[in-house]
């Protein structure tokens, strides 16, 4: 259980790292990212819902892969196979996501609350070998899977909410750092007095309202579209 979580992790982070590269590597990277980012956020916060099986796919496709190339680094699996294997996985959470996306919602729940229970179990120190805590974080993210689903359409414009407002805010502070270069007295402040603009806490601060504005933006948007069509069945079972 240690040694995939280790190498689930630093696929993780080599993922990351690679996309951090390849989006800061100029100024022109950087102005892409950050309006990539900002479109991306209001595209997911205001239409989640509409588009969330893309998104869930985008999702499954990920933690698909990420999962099988972490599979093949414990089994020192052949580079070749390892690269076939993570491909068709990726596909698979892809296929699954998008048209079995209940099970990609449940996949991605599982994920999630067994990867959140190994984390606090290996923060306690406790052995990851031994049975009890191996059950833990399947019955956790089963619990977790489930719950996904039986609220699929809250957990999915949460999801969404969240994660658009996410980019938003990185977007902004994106905006806020590329305003500094040359900017002395700036790069100063934001070392100083105002580092909490370059750091997570304004993510969280920006972040909340723009989550809660989201969710209030679905909920309007799918109730006023469930209405819409109710009234056009009466009208037509009328005729």
């Amino acid at each position: 259980m240690q040694l995939f979580m280790h190498y689930f992790m630093d696929s993780i982070g080599n993922l990351y790292n690679a996309v951090v590269r390849e989006m800061f590597r100029n100024s022109t990277s950087i102005n892409i990212t950050i309006i990539l980012s900002i479109a991306l956020g209001l595209l997911f916060g205001m239409l989640g819902f509409k588009i969330f099986k893309l998104i869930i796919a985008l999702g499954s496709t990920l933690v698909f892969g990420i999962v099988a190339w972490a599979a093949m680094r414990i089994n020192n699996s052949p580079q070749e196979m390892a690269n076939v294997i993570t491909a068709l996985s990726a596909l698979g959470g892809a296929f699954a996501g998008y048209f079995l996306y209940k099970i990609g919602l449940f996949l991605q729940g599982f994920i999630m609350g067994g990867l959140l229970s190994i984390l606090i179990l290996a923060n306690q120190k406790v052995d990851m070998n031994e049975m009890i805590n191996i059950i833990i974080p399947i019955v956790s993210g089963v619990g977790t899977g489930i719950f996904f689903v039986v609220l699929s359409k809250f957990m999915t414009i949460l999801y969404c909410a969240a994660n658009g407002a996410f980019l938003i805010a990185a977007g902004i502070q994106g905006i806020i750092i590329q305003s500094s270069e040359g900017n002395y007295n700036l790069i100063m402040k934001l070392k100083g007095e105002l580092s909490w603009l370059v750091g997570f806490e304004f993510i969280f601060l920006v972040g909340i309202p723009f989550t809660v504005f989201f969710i209030y933006w679905q909920y309007i948007t799918e109730t006023n579209v469930t209405n819409h069509n109710e009234n056009k069945i009466k009208e037509i079972n009328t005729v």
